[in-house]
């Protein structure tokens, strides 16, 4: 949980005021799979957000994850009525509206939509068409949908901790506006956030999102890897994959050994190659990047 404001009245940028964190048992590769630690997760870092802030806050945007979001990207067309055939507000927002006009099946909601760009009579590429003439007008959007499901377990966890829903936003989107500038997403640019239970990518191109994708894997994979294969806790395994973890075979001291924690701590503690767990790391590491590579080849872009 992150408190903050916006910094000097700039809406473009964000003091922050206040940082809160809990493991979220509640949440399976961004999914909420039980709702009272999920809650009780949310209080606890409301709670220290707020201690560190000095402030209590009421609402919160929330951001969303998981398998089941979903991204694509749709265009409307309709006929400029301006004046002169002068494009308007109106025709830009009857241009949305019909780009958004998708079935979405029952099961799924509208989490947000983004514009892309507009393509005028033959003109393509076009940010903002009012003021042009034309007489079609079309416009591209993409659109994110969820698990309706999932996406009302999430907000009702919010509001059972005591927090209005301001808006829910896809994850990598946010973390995109926070890392990424403009120059990068007009000449392209992918963000892959890799998380404990999923891997969220994001496309930009000519300054507009193109594809979105989140991924059902993440680190809780690579800690269970070195769990199941070094015989050990999961705890235990996430201490290791922090202390001595390394994603190059050809970076680690071929001659350094690491000392492995049994379980319960009943018997001897036993001793490998750090090669072996950089090995292990590797291998999941490389499964990672491919798929986001998949998915950046994917957009098109």
């Amino acid at each position: 949980v992150i408190i903050g404001n916006t910094w000097q009245g700039d809406p473009e940028k964000i003091e922050i005021r206040g940082v809160g964190t809990a493991p979220s048992r509640g949440l399976r590769r961004g999914i909420v799979v039980d709702m009272e630690l999920t809650t009780a997760a949310i209080r606890e870092a409301v709670s220290a957000a707020e201690l560190m802030s000095g402030v209590q806050i009421g609402s919160a945007h929330v951001g969303i994850a998981g398998g089941h979001i979903m991204g694509q990207t749709s265009h409307g067309i309709v006929a400029v009525s301006g004046e002169g055939h002068e494009i308007t507000q109106s025709d830009v927002d009857r241009g949305i509206n019909a780009a958004k006009a998708v079935a979405i099946p029952a099961d799924r909601e509208e989490i947000m939509s983004l514009r892309q760009r507009f393509k005028v009579d033959n003109q393509d590429g076009i940010k903002d068409p009012i003021g042009m003439s034309g007489v079609r007008l079309e416009a591209y959007v993409h659109i994110i949908t969820g698990a309706v499901g999932a996406v009302k377990n999430l907000t009702t966890c919010v509001n059972d901790a005591g927090m209005a829903v301001e808006s829910v936003v896809l994850e990598p989107i946010a973390s995109a506006e926070s890392v990424l500038n403009s120059e990068e997403k007009l000449i392209g640019v992918a963000l892959a956030d890799i998380g404990g239970g999923t891997t969220d990518t994001v496309v930009y191109k000519d300054g507009a999102l193109r594809h979105t994708e989140v991924l059902s894997i993440g680190g809780d994979n690579l800690t269970h890897d070195i769990a199941q294969l070094l015989k050990m806790t999961p705890d235990d395994a996430i201490q290791l994959k922090h202390l001595k973890g390394c994603a190059l075979v050809e970076m680690v001291d071929p001659s350094e050994t690491i000392q492995i924690p049994t379980v319960g701590g009943l018997h001897r503690p036993q001793f490998v190659p750090r090669e072996f767990l950089a090995e292990i790391v590797q291998c999941r590491m490389e499964e990672t990047l491919n798929l986001i590579y998949q998915e950046i080849k994917k957009s098109g872009v």
